[in-house]
């Protein structure tokens, strides 16, 4: 049997655009599933359950009753603030006493950045 056509697709796993965000609150609030919204993004569908549980808030009514719903600008503001705290961490912050050191002797006794390292690492042996 000779198969005519490629099914097989290549995953890009690129991060939600806001646009798709908005798509996402209108089809879940007509009552689309996970799935169903996946298959019109071209994604799979635990993305889009991640989404929600990202975006979802609890909003209080008058007579004290709760309802929970996805609003695509709590989902942007989550994963905006997400992506401050990725990534690795500056190692400057930790290294202040050192970075003061090296330019005094840089400034005041013009020795060279492998002369400095030299002089710090001799020291810690």
């Amino acid at each position: 049997m000779e198969q005519t056509q490629n099914t097989t697709q290549k995953l890009t796993y690129k991060h939600l655009s806001f646009e798709e965000r908005q798509l996402i609150e209108v089809w879940h609030n007509k009552g689309a599933s996970n799935r169903e919204i996946g298959k019109r993004l071209g994604r799979y569908y635990q993305t889009i359950n991640n989404e929600l549980k990202r975006g979802t808030t609890t909003q209080i009514k008058e007579n004290n009753k709760t309802r929970q719903l996805y609003f695509a600008e709590t989902g942007q503001a989550k994963y905006i603030e997400n992506r401050k705290r990725c990534g690795a961490n500056s190692k400057l912050v930790s290294a202040v006493d050192f970075i003061n050191y090296a330019c005094k002797q840089i400034i005041d006794f013009n020795w060279s950045p492998d002369a400095i390292v030299g002089f710090v690492t001799s020291l810690r042996t």
